[in-house]
């Protein structure tokens, strides 16, 4: 395996468990969260393995049955690494999961953004309106139709002292947030969105640069993240120092309005 994709899943394990319990299955891992029921990454199936003498329907129905006993809906399945796809992939293309496709990423040295001094980078916690005001519009892929249980969730996450969020603004307008995780001796920068994408060019360099200070300040082994493979923000990180480390896939439940 990747040593970035291996930390990456890793930083992934304590995301869901942020604001998720979780529960071992025969053939993966549930976690859940009663409190917030419509979250796509609250609510996932992980590190699935599929064993040849047993039928995908079989597991499939085990995990389904799961979540259905807690009233809950699966939003995604992520396969363990180094599981055969394509026949996982046309299963739950059926059960009406797209497949996603993610680059695994690392920062291997240290490039230079160009970042405008009319942005100024503030720590979330220190702005919980503003920071809320954000995650409302972010797409609903994030919420699946519930954007209030997904500002809720993304500040609770801002319990976790290992979790450092941080928001853009311009002319005291939030314009976009990023977050620097710490998970052991890995750093992870995360949840990176840009509400105003007329505005992308000069708020996306600025947060970026922000929490990479920080991790460099911070002297951790590892600098990650992960973006799927179509992502606008692949040569903002190239440029900033990152390099494709490999691939792995999840499949996710299209949101429901």
């Amino acid at each position: 395996m990747s040593s970035t994709i291996s930390s990456l899943l890793r930083v992934t394990q304590a995301y869901c468990l942020q604001v998720s319990d979780k529960q071992t299955l025969d053939h993966g891992i549930c976690y859940y969260a009663t409190d917030f029921p419509t979250l796509p990454q609250a609510n996932q199936f992980r590190e699935v393995v599929v064993d040849d003498d047993v039928a995908l329907e079989t597991i499939y129905v085990q995990a389904e049955a799961w979540f259905v006993e807690c009233k809950l809906t699966c939003h995604r399945w992520a396969p363990a690494w180094g599981q055969p796809i394509d026949r996982l992939a046309a299963f739950l293309h059926e059960k009406g999961f797209a497949r996603q496709t993610f680059h695994a990423m690392q920062l291997t040295q240290w490039g230079e953004l160009d970042v405008p001094q009319n942005v100024r980078v503030i720590p979330a916690r220190a702005m919980r309106k503003a920071f809320r005001e954000i995650v409302l519009h972010e797409p609903d892929s994030e919420h699946s139709g519930d954007p209030a249980l997904h500002v809720q969730a993304a500040e609770s996450r801002m319990d976790d002292p290992a979790y450092d969020a941080f928001i853009a603004m311009i002319d005291n307008k939030a314009m976009g947030r990023c977050s620097l995780y710490q998970v052991g001796d890995i750093a992870c920068v995360m949840d990176f969105h840009v509400t105003d994408h007329t505005e992308a060019s000069v708020v996306e360099p600025a947060l970026l640069t922000h929490v990479l200070t920080l991790a460099k300040r911070l002297a951790l082994r590892t600098i990650c993240t992960q973006l799927e493979v179509n992502s606008p923000m692949i040569e903002l990180h190239k440029r900033a120092g990152f390099e494709v480390q490999g691939e792995f896939v999840e499949f996710h439940r299209p949101a429901q309005t």
